[in-house]
Parts: structure tokens; C-alpha cells; sequence
């Protein structure tokens, strides 16, 4: 019986994962992928001409700004990584509209270089193509307690 149960988990969850359009469920795996550390799988996803850009001053936080091309956003990666230590990244409140994702993410960390903890909220949206490439990839929100936490 508990295995016909654990079943029909699993059945329920697969249901609702295809129930996500394509778009969505590119952003919800980028953020997994994010979580595993699988940059290359990220990048995977993006059009040649991406535009990545988060919210900062990019004087204060190294990751802040815009970035071009895949190689771009390969290097914001980078800057994320040798900046801060990711704690808490939870991703909530998936929404679409035509060719456009939005959801909302919660995030904690430390940056290295101070040891100085930040919590920010973020509204994220991603852009897609026709074909199912990302083609910019926005964050924006109140980046005061980062920006802080990155000043020396």
C-alpha cells in the first residue's frame, strides 16, 4: 500500500511539472541548476544575443550590472562565486505572460570578502524567443543590504 501511495506522489508531482509551459519550467530548472552548481547547463539555455543584467551598483558589487552573450553571463557567474556564499535561494511566485516568466526570489548570503551577511528580496523576469532561448534575464529589487554587506 505505501508503495501505491509513493506511486501516486509521483504520478501527481510528474502531472504538474508538464502542466508548467516550456518557459517556465526553463526558469525553474535554471534555478535548480543554479542551486547544483551547473553553470554550463545555464548557459545552455541562453540566445547568442542574451542581455543579463542585475540590479546594484556595479561600483560595489562585482556581479552587478549588465552582462552580453552567453560568455557574459558566464562571467557574472564567475563574479556571483567569488563574491558570495549563496544560503538561502528560494524562488517562489511563478507567473507568465506571453513570452515573459516573473517569479520572485528570496535570498541570503555572505559576501567573502567581509564576512558580512545580506537577505535581499528580488523580482526576477525572464524573456524568451520563439525557439525557447532566454534572451535577457532581469533582477531587480532593493540591493541596499548586499551593497552593504559588500562595503569594506
Amino acid at each position: 500500500m505505501k508503495a501505491f501511495f509513493f506511486s501516486l506522489l509521483l504520478t501527481g508531482a510528474a502531472a504538474l511539472a508538464n502542466a508548467q509551459s516550456a518557459n517556465v519550467k526553463t526558469a525553474m530548472d535554471g534555478y535548480a541548476r543554479f542551486g547544483q552548481g551547473d553553470i554550463p547547463g545555464i548557459l545552455a539555455t541562453l540566445g547568442d544575443n542574451i542581455v543579463w543584467v542585475h540590479a546594484g551598483n556595479p561600483a560595489i558589487v562585482s556581479f552587478a550590472g549588465a552582462f552580453n552573450g552567453p560568455a557574459g553571463v558566464g562571467q557574472f557567474f564567475e563574479k556571483v562565486g567569488a563574491t558570495i556564499q549563496v544560503t538561502v535561494f528560494n524562488p517562489t511566485n511563478f507567473s507568465e505572460n506571453g513570452n515573459t516568466v516573473h517569479n520572485d526570489v528570496h535570498i541570503e548570503g555572505t559576501v567573502l570578502a567581509t564576512g558580512k551577511t545580506f537577505a535581499s528580496d528580488m523580482a526576477m523576469t525572464w524573456t524568451f524567443d520563439p525557439a525557447g532561448k532566454v534572451t535577457r534575464w532581469e533582477a531587480a529589487g532593493d540591493m541596499s543590504t548586499l551593497e552593504a554587506a559588500c562595503a569594506k
